[in-house]
């Protein structure tokens, strides 16, 4: 049977949206959780890291710091799938309660297909005062 190969048109065209609602009742209602775009999902993985000079060296460390927070304000949106969280919003959503975080988390993690094991992965990766990659290298 001939495979059928996409072209890059119906790739970029194709409708590769998803979402959850959610229900909070921490909250008194229902939230919206949609997938992240890959480079939603790269910015979001790249929040987890502090990159900082260390004498010489450039180096990075793990921030696991209001991490459900981060992907959570990533990932819920309104009806019309808009998002109503920004990012200066996140030790907010922060302080609100953690078990209601973990219903809205639990969703985002499901649509944008990342476990426990991949976060604390990406932690292991980021040993304490890890050089970071030369730019140029």
């Amino acid at each position: 049977m001939p495979k059928n190969y996409l072209t890059k048109e119906q790739i970029l065209a194709a409708d590769d949206s998803a979402f959850e609602d959610v229900s909070v009742p921490e909250w008194g209602g229902t939230v919206r959780v949609r997938r992240l775009s890959a480079a939603e999902k790269d910015a979001f993985e790249a929040s987890l890291t502090i990159i900082h000079q260390q004498g010489g060296t450039v180096v990075q460390k793990p921030n696991m710091v209001n991490v459900r927070a981060k992907l959570a304000v990533r990932c819920i949106v309104d009806e019309n799938g808009e998002r109503i969280f920004e990012e200066n919003e996140i030790a907010d959503l922060g302080r609100k309660s953690g078990a209601a975080l973990d219903r809205v988390v639990a969703a985002a993690k499901r649509l944008n297909r990342m476990s426990e094991a991949d976060l604390q992965e990406m932690v292991q990766g980021l040993k304490n005062d890890q050089p970071a990659a030369s730019p140029t290298a």
